[in-house]
């Protein structure tokens, strides 16, 4: 019910109503407040910009903001790991190589 209810808040913010018409065809509406959705999702939106937005983008933002950043420059390292300046790099174990902090 909470995943068709972000979908719905989601196809009406981007006015698929064709889309929103077929979903409700297919699945039983039921209707969810968003103070209500917040909180099962533990998504907190009413100070925010993000209240203008479906929560689904609220979601996709949050995850991105804290996996993005692993994604990118890969598990964290210190600087006594470093390679010395004329040392090669090569990968690891993981296949992981070392690359400064940014």
């Amino acid at each position: 019910m909470l995943v068709n209810a972000l979908i719905r808040e989601y196809l009406e913010y981007n006015g698929y109503a064709l889309t929103q018409t077929v979903m409700e065809h297919e699945v039983p509406t039921a209707v969810v407040d968003r103070r209500q959705m917040e909180a099962a999702l533990s998504v907190a939106t009413e100070s925010s910009d993000a209240a203008n937005f479906p929560l689904l983008y609220s979601l996709v933002f949050q995850h991105v903001a804290t996996e993005r950043p692993r994604a990118l420059h890969g598990p964290t390292t210190t600087d006594e790991d470093a390679p010395a300046a004329n040392e090669k790099t090569a990968p690891d174990a993981n296949g992981h190589v070392w690359r400064p902090a940014l």
